[in-house]
């Protein structure tokens, strides 16, 4: 037995599956559906297997067809066969006798009572009784069946007829007579009975065949209607009406509570459509064993309800649950004006037809599900083209603005930020000083703003690119914590700086958008810090594989953030709330931006914070690990040294010695001037004293240069060096450092390399290397050098074309103006130059157009004059055009002194040395 049939055997339920064969290179997808075949018992005797295959289906039919055929032919005979013994009977003993030993065949004769006179044939071997043991029992009493009792007494009242019904669970036909003396007298009854249990199931046999062949056909209507569910609904009800012999039959779906009718027969047709409750009614039982239910006498039924099959006419009806794989669908029913309609193999045969039925219905739903989402897909995959073609037109829109609006605020704010630094390089009194140094704030407060708008631009537009270069760790830091400095100093507050030894000395990534958000972490940090610090940190959270894992944390002790508005703090133009932006000031873009870069470099940001307790912003990205060949070192080995750090500022303190510590010192800290001589007493009483002590500049009670002196004048002290650690660089901080006898100064942010650097000198610990920025290098002599150089400033703004030959001026350089890229061309046809300052957007000629033509211009003089962008159009689009037009380089305006510097020693050497 195959593992499928042994399943559909043990479990006693249906079983369905797909497969696919290949036959003449052709593959053929056939469904399979597997139902357990029953006897009249309920016992299984074989199993039913339905392909979706018609041609298997036709050959099976017509192999049933003919079995049918040969059963009824066999079943005539037999008959024949009956109907001669009969007439033999009357004819001739010695026949009778041949057919009673030889057939099935039991004969009888009764009496008036009932009483057996005679009995003999080989049929009583079906009954399992010998003829002496019946004779002389009363037929009543051996066989108290009502159709026994009922044949006898008709017998006995002087009809013939013919009779059927089962003993001892075999089937037989009976002829009934009644005997007569000769005077006409009724004297008992007589009976030939036939055994028809072989012929009954034959013609079991034959109408299970026949069934299956209505099955097999209805299968093949349903796979040609395909997957229209009202058609299969149709079919299927039409065939249950024809298979059980039914009056009427109907198909309900649930909907809810209620069962709707959708397809029927014998029904009128206003049926179709009409919900019904499902409570109360015939359907309700069906549901409560998820099987089939038969009713054969609907008004003695308490399950019907007798409302509507009276007003029916209903006497009689099967209903199944029409079920697959878990989903219920509705109810499949055959009815009749008759009672005592059904039988339990029209049952059976309704149960298959429901299964059948929720079959199909199943691949039709799901099929129809498919194309509805299908369907649905195309629609939002149409509405998603136009909604992007409609988004990338206002993001192109948009784009146009933003890069108009900048050019056009960048070309004034080039005058403005210029000319102010013109200006405050001019002998000016401190109030003008003061003015002078506003107005620098506000230009470059007023470019950080539009710097700020096209880098959101950039990262909307998806244009933002993230580069990979190897970068110093330590020097990343603390280069934007410098930047910040003076900001922390003006506001008294305290600005410290501490990165992990852990973390490799050099990694791979952006360095420039990384600094970018600490630059703008920090400045946020101190603008919302009144009293107390900021402390930026990078600590090491893993390494794998050469993957450093770092979290870098700006930590402040400011206003602080509540929980409800944390969340908001990375989207665009959002602050804490309106009152923290009209007291800051600010447009809350920095940190979406810095969100922004974060997601596209991998990493994670967020925030730490409670109101009023300050905050932690932090993020984090996975790094290569970079090439450390070229990063300078200094053996520097404190293990033999004890050291001795002095400041009231935790962090400080902890930065500080942490550095030591890396350094192998013997660290310890003390918060006060107080705690620090009662310390450095005992350790020389000890004798075990501190070489070196770091005092911070400001605490409470005893400020470093009292401690220092303290220290000096203390007789228990050993010497030791002092080195003054200061947030506050103000003028004569140094030569009062030195006054008070320290041997080192450092400022906070205190960097690590200068920390390194001061204590490996003071305690002859370290092994020194070359300052190679100590030696001049070739651009540092370019400008002085380069007096006699021709520039040409190609500009049409005449505040800009001011402010160009002024700052030239500043570098002993002097240039030439051309008004538009037309001049510029003309110009350059007439005479050389060593360099060309190129504005872009000019009237009558661009400056795009002018390098195209200087450079076609050039091919046949051999020689390239170089040519140095300086436009108001920042975008990196802008740059790439640049270039693309034969331009060598770039400068955004507004341009500052130093930009414009690093330019010009770069060109103007690489002129002279290609010349």
């Amino acid at each position: 037995m195959r593992a499928i049939d042994r399943k559909v055997v043990e479990t006693n339920a249906p079983y369905f599956d797909e497969v696919t064969y290949n036959i003449d290179e052709r593959d053929l997808h056939i469904a399979r559906s597997y139902f357990p075949y029953h006897d009249a018992k309920d016992k299984i005797i074989g199993i039913l297997i339905v392909y979706r295959d018609i041609t298997d289906l036709k050959e099976k039919e017509k192999s049933l067809l003919a079995a049918r055929d040969e059963l009824e032919q066999r079943v005539d005979e037999r008959t024949r066969d009956l109907s001669i013994l009969s007439e033999s009977l009357i004819v001739s003993q010695e026949r009778l006798d041949s057919v009673l030993t030889g057939a099935p065949i039991i004969l009888w004769a009764i009496d008036t009572q009932g009483v057996i006179t005679h009995c003999e044939g080989s049929g009583l071997k079906s009954l399992g009784k010998e003829a002496e043991f019946l004779v002389g029992k009363s037929i009543y009493s051996l066989f108290p069946g009502n159709s026994v009792i009922q044949s006898a007494t008709r017998a006995l009242s002087g009809e013939s007829f013919k009779s059927d019904g089962s003993l001892e669970d075999n089937y037989f036909e009976s002829h009934w007579s009644c005997l007569r003396d000769d005077e006409g007298t009724i004297i008992g009854a007589a009976c030939l009975t036939l055994d028809v249990s072989e012929r009954k199931r034959t013609e079991e046999a034959l109408l299970q065949s026949t069934r299956l062949g209505d099955i097999v056909a209805m299968q093949q209507e349903i796979q040609a209607a395909g997957y229209d569910s009202q058609k299969i609904m149709d079919i299927v009800v039409r065939k249950a009406n024809d298979m059980t012999g039914s009056d009427s039959a109907s198909l309900s779906l649930v909907e809810g509570d209620m069962i709707i009718g959708r397809a029927a027969v014998g029904f009128s047709r206003e049926r179709i459509g009409v919900p019904m409750p499902i409570k109360g009614s015939f359907a309700e039982h069906v549901f409560s064993v998820m099987g089939t239910q038969l009713s054969n006498d609907c008004d003695d039924d308490t399950r019907v309800n007798k409302q509507l099959t009276r007003a029916a006419g209903i006497e009689s009806m099967i209903m199944v649950a029409v079920r697959h794989m878990g989903r219920t669908f509705g109810v499949l029913g055959a009815f009749s004006h008759r009672k005592n309609a059904f039988d339990d193999r029209k049952a059976k045969a309704l149960e298959l037809m429901g299964e059948l039925l929720a079959a199909s219905l199943s691949q039709a739903q799901d099929l129809d599900e498919k194309t509805r989402a299908i369907a649905s897909l195309q629609l939002t995959e149409k509405n998603l083209i136009k909604a992007r073609a409609q988004a990338e037109a206002a993001a192109q829109v948009k784009a146009d603005f933003l890069a108009s609006m900048s050019h056009e605020i960048r070309t004034p704010l080039n005058g403005i930020i210029g000319m102010t630094e013109l200006l405050i390089d001019t002998p000016l009194n401190e109030e003008q000083q003061r003015y002078a140094r506003i107005v620098q704030g506000s230009g470059n407060g007023l470019l950080a703003i539009i710097n700020d708008i096209l880098d959101f631009s950039k990262i909307d537009a998806g244009k933002m690119e993230i580069e990979e270069s190897s970068f110093d760790t330590v020097l990343l830091v603390e280069s934007q914590a410098e930047l910040l400095a003076v900001k922390a100093k003006d506001q008294k507050l305290s600005l410290m700086t501490y990165i992990d030894p852990a973390i490799p000395g050099h990694l791979l990534g952006d360095a420039g958008r990384i600094a970018q958000i600490l630059l703008n972490l920090i400045s946020n940090a101190i603008k919302f810090t009144k009293v107390g610090g900021v402390t930026v940190r990078a600590r090491l959270l893993s390494m794998e594989d050469n993957i450093a894992s770092v979290r870098w944390e700006v930590m402040d002790s400011g206003i602080g953030i509540s929980k409800e508005t944390q969340e908001k703090l990375f989207t665009a133009f959002t602050q804490a709330d309106g009152s923290t932006a009209r007291r800051y000031g600010g447009t809350g873009l920095g940190l979406s931006i810095s969100k922004r870069l974060v997601d596209l470099m991998g990493g994670k940001i967020g925030i730490e914070s409670n109101e009023g307790e300050g905050a932690t912003f932090w993020f984090t990205l996975a790094l290569p690990r970079g090439d450390d060949s070229s990063r300078p070192t200094i053996d520097l080995d404190l293990s033999d040294r004890r050291i001795l750090v002095v400041d009231d500022d935790p962090f400080a303190c902890e930065v500080i010695s942490g550095y030591l510590r890396e350094w192998k010192g013997d660290v310890a800290h003390v918060e006060s001037g107080e705690k620090a001589l009662r310390v450095l007493r005992a350790a020389s009483d000890s004798e075990q004293p501190y070489h070196l002590v770091m005092i911070d500049r400001r605490m409470e009670h005893m400020d470093g240069f009292e401690l220092a002196r303290h220290i000096k004048m203390d007789s228990r002290i050993d010497p030791c060096k002092l080195v003054l650690v200061t947030a506050f660089d103000g003028p004569g901080q140094a030569r009062a450092a030195s006054d008070a006898k320290f041997n080192a100064f450092l400022t906070k942010p205190v960097k690590k390399l200068e920390l390194r650097q001061a204590i490996g000198s003071l305690l002859k610990s370290v092994v020194e290397i070359p300052n190679e920025a100590a030696a001049p290098s070739a651009l540092d002599n370019v400008l002085a050098n380069s007096s006699h150089a021709r520039i040409l400033v190609v500009e049409d703004n005449t505040v800009n074309q001011m402010l160009a030959v002024q700052q030239l001026k500043k570098f002993g350089l002097e240039c030439q103006i051309a008004n538009n890229g037309r001049e510029a061309w003309e110009a350059v046809k007439r005479e050389d130059f060593d360099l060309i300052l190129m504005d872009c957007q000019m009237p009558e000629m661009d400056g795009y157009e002018a390098t195209v033509r200087i450079r076609e211009f050039e091919m046949g003089t051999g020689r390239r004059v170089p040519i140095v962008a300086m436009t108001a159009n920042a975008m990196r689009e802008d740059e790439e055009r640049c270039r693309l037009s034969g331009m060598d380089d770039f400068l955004a305006k507004p341009i500052k002194k130093e930009k414009l510097e690093a330019k010009l020693k770069l060109w103007l050497l690489e002129f002279k040395q290609s010349a």
